[in-house]
């Protein structure tokens, strides 16, 4: 059998190993690591020339420790809210509400650097969920916003996804209460002449 090795030589071993693999993985197309590309090194300068049946025992069992996968990068929150908005724009919302439920997991874990951003997630959360009928796990989804948002445009936002919410669900006079702030958002971020205004009012009309 193979003779006995310290565990720190058979340590090192591995990390010769594995940082040689690594680079060469990095040069090529590959998913795993060739071990006969590899390997030869570790086992020639660490230990020196050994049986054939030694060398393909101790080859194997180094070959197990390096030949991985290359480690996918994570999907940024930039990348997961284009992702929702093509899914959006596609009406696939069941498939867009799995990558806003990631999406706003990230984002929560970030919100005491970004809240604004958290918020802006929360939003795009609820709004597909309002599509898809989830009417009564949209408004904590929406009020979550409003609490966290740091921007005038994504309370807006909010404001409005939820004023919308709540006429369908014949709640009218908090609909109403909302659609106003919603007009009155416009004109500091729009201008009172703005055409969204026209719709808001146009909205706001149907309460009567």
């Amino acid at each position: 059998g193979l003779h006995a090795i310290p565990p720190p030589t058979w340590a090192a071993a591995f990390r010769w190993g594995y940082s040689l693999g690594s680079e060469s993985l990095a040069g090529s197309k590959q998913n795993s690591v060739q071990p006969e590309n590899c390997i030869s090194r570790v086992i020639v300068g660490e230990f020196g020339m050994r049986s054939h049946a030694q060398w393909c025992a101790m080859l194997s069992m180094i070959a197990g420790m390096i030949s991985c996968p290359v480690a996918a990068q994570p999907p940024t929150l930039y990348e997961l809210g284009a992702e929702i908005m093509r899914l959006d724009n596609e009406k696939r919302f069941s498939e867009a509400l799995v990558v806003a439920q990631r999406a706003v997991e990230l984002a929560e874990k970030k919100k005491e650097q970004d809240p604004n951003q958290a918020a802006t997630f929360l939003v795009l959360l609820a709004a597909i969920k309002q599509k898809l009928g989830h009417y009564d796990e949209c408004e904590p989804l929406y009020q979550r916003a409003l609490a966290l948002a740091t921007e005038q445009r994504t309370k807006s936002n909010a404001r409005l996804n939820l004023a919308v919410l709540y006429f369908g669900q014949r709640q009218f006079a908090k609909a109403e209460r909302l659609y106003r702030s919603a007009i009155k958002d416009n004109d500091k971020l729009l201008g009172p002449e703005h055409p969204a205004n026209a719709t808001l009012l146009l909205n706001l009309s149907e309460l009567y």
